[in-house]
């Protein structure tokens, strides 16, 4: 769900296998007007703001921050083996300023700096393939940041979203200034 600030936007996930659902803010490397997660980046890396949102939140070891890499094959994301920029997906109080700055330079790398920034690099990529087989490749790739926490229906399932996007909205207000 976006509101009109281009590449940040709500999203709910459910997974089917397990049942749990989570909502997040998301940033996807997309084109849109100069690539907005090449904006959050370049002022992470020069000036990071994320670190002092972190103590303002209400329990951040139970919101998770997912930096991936997706690989694009015309208008597809097949399965890489190298999805997790940092190897996983990190808890907010897990962050440092060491890891939260080798993260970002990894992603900064999965755009081409001959551009500027403004477009996908190409890096070899491991492909996980249905028959179990991989396969490495180079392609286009682009860095994808959400920032999430699993979202527990309590009584009414309006007032448990109403809650868990509030918990967020921190996140939502960083991510809007620094992309935007």
């Amino acid at each position: 769900m976006s509101d009109g600030y281009e590449g940040v936007q709500w999203n709910i996930s459910v997974n089917t296998q397990t049942d749990n659902i989570s909502i997040g803010v998301n940033l996807e490397g997309m084109m849109y007007k100069d690539w907005p997660i090449a904006r959050l980046i370049r002022t992470e890396l020069t000036n990071p703001e994320l670190l002092n949102v972190i103590p303002q939140l209400e329990n951040p070891d139970v919101i998770f921050m997912t930096f991936s890499r997706d690989a694009w094959q015309v208008a597809s994301r097949p399965e890489i083996k190298e999805k997790y920029i940092g190897g996983k997906s990190f808890s907010l109080s897990e962050l440092t300023y060491e890891n939260w700055h080798s993260i970002l330079v990894e992603a900064q790398e999965c755009l081409d700096q001959k551009y500027d920034y403004q477009r996908r690099n190409t890096q070899d990529v491991t492909l996980i393939k249905k028959d179990g087989h991989h396969v490495v490749r180079a392609m286009p790739v682009s860095p994808h940041l959400t920032i999430w926490s699993p979202l527990l229906i309590n009584g009414s399932v309006e007032e448990s979203i109403k809650n868990k996007i509030a918990q967020l909205n921190l996140i939502y207000l960083w991510m809007v200034k620094r992309a935007c």
